[in-house]
């Protein structure tokens, strides 16, 4: 028993020892402090600044870091030109929404609770560009002075299609607080289907079982004004300078066989008037994840108003003109 005890002893007062020698051999490397916690200790900073730790803060030993002209990863171009000191614009910090910076809670004494709409609020005037679709019916008029557009594709033709055209618009906003003020580049295609109508003697023969298909091609390019009308309404104007293509295809022909296809192409303008109806206010949960899931702001439902005019086609009697009206969807992004 008492040799038992004796072993015990022997063991505790070496592992003591043991403990003792790593102390000190590592006492100076405990102490080197944490990255932003003050030192207090003149015998700490001497020390270190003796030893040149690696980790020394600026303030201590100006020197410890060599010059370089790279930029901190965690700095974009434009901070690192501005100034850290800079105000952070309300986009800035949209962007980083859902992101925490480190040591940005630190010195905190409360948290603001805000509902999905107060924060809605927050971003409703923040939107810098813009995407649409919609889709606009074939209301215009098409006019040839032989008529075969209205035999082929009128609403009077048999086993006509209008298919109407899908368009596509991409905008950029320069000012977007009261009155937003961009410009604006949209892309179109439309379709119309009808079976071949020909004329002999001068008389019009019955349908033939030729089908033709006129494909529209319009390119716009133009300036856009948006008002907004409280927070739910937004009115939009635009236009400018334009150009049409026309491609139509027939299925009486081989490939390669003259009359197959025909290309054209006009220039003209445009006018666009639309309405946009919010819907990230019926559903402000959805609109908070889409602007930290895709930096979107603001989706709306559109009604759209298109006036064009083209009159200046190869075939000299062939021109499209009037207005249609047509239903969409746009977004806003950051």
């Amino acid at each position: 028993m008492k040799y038992s005890i004796g072993r015990v002893m022997k063991t505790r007062a070496s592992l003591t020892f043991l403990l003792f020698l790593f102390s000190l051999n590592s006492y100076s490397e405990i102490s080197i402090p944490l990255p932003g916690v003050p030192l207090k200790n003149p015998r700490i900073i001497e020390d270190l600044k003796v030893r040149k730790a690696p980790f020394v803060p600026e303030s201590i030993e100006e020197n410890s870091l060599p010059e370089t002209d790279e930029k901190s990863v965690y700095v974009t171009d434009e901070e690192h030109d501005q100034g850290l000191g800079r105000d952070i614009t309300m986009a800035e910090k949209l962007r980083s929404y859902g992101v925490t910076i480190p040591h940005s809670m630190e010195g905190g004494t409360s948290y603001e609770r805000m509902s999905n709409r107060d924060l809605l609020k927050r971003f409703n005037n923040e939107g810098t560009r813009g995407f649409s679709f919609y889709y606009i019916k074939d209301e215009y008029d098409f006019f040839d002075s032989t008529g075969v557009y209205d035999r082929t594709f009128g609403e009077t033709a048999s086993r006509s299609m209008q298919g109407g055209s899908l368009h596509f618009s991409f905008e950029r906003f320069w000012s977007h607080r009261s009155i937003w003020i961009g410009w604006s580049m949209n892309f179109g295609v439309g379709l119309a289907q009808g079976k071949g109508s020909f004329t002999s003697g001068g008389t019009v023969a019955e349908k033939s079982e030729t089908t033709f298909s006129l494909w529209t091609l319009p390119v716009d390019l133009g300036l856009l004004v948006e008002i907004p009308v409280g927070s739910w309404l937004k009115i939009g104007l635009s236009g400018g300078p334009s150009l049409m293509g026309l491609y139509q295809h027939r299925t009486d022909k081989d490939n390669g066989e003259s009359g197959k296809r025909v290309r054209q192409v006009s220039y003209g303008y445009y006018g666009k008037a639309n309405l946009k109806i919010s819907l990230s206010h019926l559903a402000p949960k959805l609109a908070v994840r889409n602007l930290k899931a895709y930096q979107m702001t603001k989706t709306y439902l559109t009604l759209e108003a298109r006036l064009q005019s083209f009159e200046n086609f190869q075939d000299e009697d062939v021109s499209i003109t009037g207005s249609s009206f047509g239903i969409g969807f746009a977004f806003e992004y950051l």
